[in-house]
């Protein structure tokens, strides 16, 4: 069994399968000259989701309950929720400097916030999304689309209803794709067409809905094998992802692919032991011009992540 992340108590054993579109991909290994992770975030607690836009980096402490940004080029670092309320990443809307976030405070369940980390602007999102009587969390957005998760609760605390919801942001409409209390889902990518979700049971798979296609669509994984941590370039095609092993830290290797093509380039593989979270982002580096996978690299056997860094991520 892998981790269990402690702020949310759900189990996270991570997995995605790769494969777009209506055709099914098996993403066969191509040999490849491997890249280095940098560490770009460390230190005590246990750094957690990470989004980027090339200019700034954010991430979420789970035992601290906070999201932190940093701006890549300084390093100065601030927390985006207020004191005395807790908070839990989500992605930057695209490349902008917008972030999206669940905030909460103690008694009261979690709405969804958005938040300019240069202005220090914060609004909330719109009725439709946030509503009273349920807690919504674990955003993830684009210009288009906001893709997230809703909980209701009951007054002695059980849990009664669990959905994940894609919000268009134009049309105001609200679409479920995934809904039940004992089952494990979570956003995983939103773009401007495509969004992604991660699933457990059994093993880990990716779904998908775009607008061309108008519907949720599985995709399939090797047997034996989990992919997960999806990160889609919607304008060359590329897909990121993880692959690996059913246990934590198992032949842990982060590759590219591209849609409709059955290949896959190995960017990088991990020691045994340590492991990836569910969630990784591509963004372009101002300075070099090419693009950057941010990832948390996760010590199976602490429990606890930093974020790391694969830089170059479209050259190899």
């Amino acid at each position: 069994m892998r981790r269990t992340r402690r702020s949310t108590g759900e189990i996270h054993r991570r997995a995605i399968a790769a494969a777009i579109a209506a055709i099914t991909l098996i993403l066969t290994a191509v040999p490849a000259t491997a890249l280095t992770p940098i560490r770009v975030v460390g230190g005590a607690g246990d750094q957690y989701w990470p989004s980027s836009n090339g200019t700034y980096l954010a991430w979420t402490d789970p035992g601290k309950s906070s999201v932190y940004v940093r701006e890549l080029s300084s390093g100065t670092t601030k927390r985006v929720n207020p004191r005395g309320t807790g908070g839990e990443q989500g992605s930057f809307v695209g490349a902008s400097n917008v972030l999206v976030y669940d905030q909460w405070r103690k008694g009261v369940q979690g709405d969804i916030y958005f938040y300019d980390v240069a202005t220090g602007a914060r609004t909330k999102a719109p009725a439709a999304v946030n509503r009273a009587a349920t807690w919504e969390w674990a955003p993830m957005a684009s210009d288009n689309y906001l893709l997230f998760m809703r909980h209701k609760w009951s007054s002695t605390g059980k849990l009664l209803d669990r959905r994940l919801l894609l919000f268009d942001r134009h049309t105001g409409t609200l679409r479920t794709l995934e809904t039940g209390v004992s089952r494990y889902f979570r956003p995983a990518f939103v773009g401007l067409t495509y969004v992604m979700w991660v699933t457990w049971e059994g093993t880990g798979k990716i779904h998908y809905w775009s607008e061309a296609d108008g519907e949720r669509i599985q995709l399939t994984t090797l047997a034996g094998h989990n992919q997960y941590a999806p990160f889609l370039d919607e304008a060359s095609g590329a897909l990121y992802f993880v692959r690996s092993r059913s246990w934590c830290g198992r032949e842990v290797t982060i590759r590219r692919g591209v849609l409709g093509s059955a290949a896959s380039t190995v960017l990088a593989s991990l020691p045994r032991g340590i492991d990836t979270g569910e969630v990784s982002s591509v963004a372009a580096n101002s300075g070099t011009a090419q693009l950057d996978l941010y990832f948390q690299r996760w010590s199976c056997r602490a429990e606890v992540g930093d974020i790391y860094a694969l830089q170059g991520v479209d050259t190899i």
